[in-house]
């Protein structure tokens, strides 16, 4: 983390492997053993996650936390970059989510994206764009998207402060193109969530898309704009963008499966509004077969209708 270096950060946060055996019980002791005793952050993680280990009754008869105390060494000093520090927190937020401890990510969340947003520190970019990501994530959930694109700010209630536009413009001008382009993912996803369509054309059209982006947020970038201009009856243009869409969306990747099935959904229903028929093969594959059968029907019933011109 003390490097700037963006590989490092990239491959720290490939969590596939490690949600699958991250545990509340690691991460205390992940607390206790890296944080200083009288750091901050360690009366706001602890206690939220003891009260995970307690739901998930990890406690012993006598209901203390079966967790060893950390040793320390005689004049140890322990010092914890703020990279460090977000990515723990970061960890936390995946707990939270992962024990379906909604309202307390959700309020979790709100400060630590405040807190990063108000650090301007160019190593902390990747990770505050995935903390921006969880963030998000957790309002949606608790279907209260609207609340994180606008909110009262100062004490009087009379200047409303747009945080995540606020955010983004922010990024813009530091050229942070990583959560640039997550940032207008989400405010894409926010507007379409709510039919929103007007305001997310408009945020297209004045804001650009990082062409240094990675696949995954070009995917999803492509297959809201294909979203939006399917509803404004573009067609071709939105048939292009799914096709974008499909070609850069993780193939292999299992936990990407119901994002490409999305896809290939609207694509299919494009078409078939364009007056093209899909190809058969596409509905063979064993990804799509049982998610486009309904689909299948309806391509077969148009071809039943096509004139035989042999």
């Amino acid at each position: 983390m003390a490097t700037s270096d963006s590989r490092f950060t990239y491959r720290v946060l490939k969590l596939s492997n490690l949600r699958k055996q991250l545990t509340t019980e690691i991460l205390v002791q992940v607390v206790q053993e890296v944080y200083p005793p009288d750091h901050p952050s360690v009366g706001i993680l602890l206690p939220l996650l003891t009260k995970v280990l307690f739901s998930n009754n990890c406690f012993d008869k006598q209901g203390t936390m079966e967790v060893d105390p950390p040793t320390l060494k005689p004049k140890e000093v322990r010092k914890i970059l703020p990279e460090a520090d977000a990515y723990i927190k970061m960890l936390t937020q995946l707990i939270l989510l992962d024990s379906n401890r909604l309202e307390e990510g959700a309020e979790f969340s709100s400060a630590l994206v405040v807190n990063i947003h108000n650090q301007n520190r160019r190593t902390l970019d990747q990770i505050g764009a995935k903390i921006l990501f969880y963030y998000s994530r957790f309002y949606e959930l608790l279907d209260k998207l609207d609340t994180i694109r606008a909110y009262f700010f100062s004490m009087s209630f009379q200047l409303i402060c747009r945080f995540m536009l606020d955010a983004l413009r922010t990024a813009t001008l530091r050229y942070d193109t990583t959560t640039q382009g997550t940032l207008l993912t989400l405010l894409l996803r926010n507007y379409i969530h709510y039919k929103l369509y007007d305001h997310a054309d408009k945020l297209v059209s004045r804001a650009s898309f990082p062409s240094t982006s990675g696949n995954n947020l070009y995917a999803r970038y492509s297959y809201y704009l294909g979203r939006i201009r399917a509803i404004q009856l573009d067609y071709s243009t939105a048939h292009r963008h799914l096709l974008a869409a499909i070609r850069k969306a993780p193939q292999q990747n299992a936990a990407g499966a119901g994002f490409l099935q999305t896809i290939q959904k609207f694509f299919v229903v494009v078409e078939l509004l364009m007056g093209d028929i899909p190809e058969r093969s596409t509905f063979r594959q064993p990804m799509f077969e049982k998610v486009l059968a309904p689909y299948a029907q309806i391509v077969q019933g148009t071809h039943a209708h096509v004139p035989n011109l042999c």
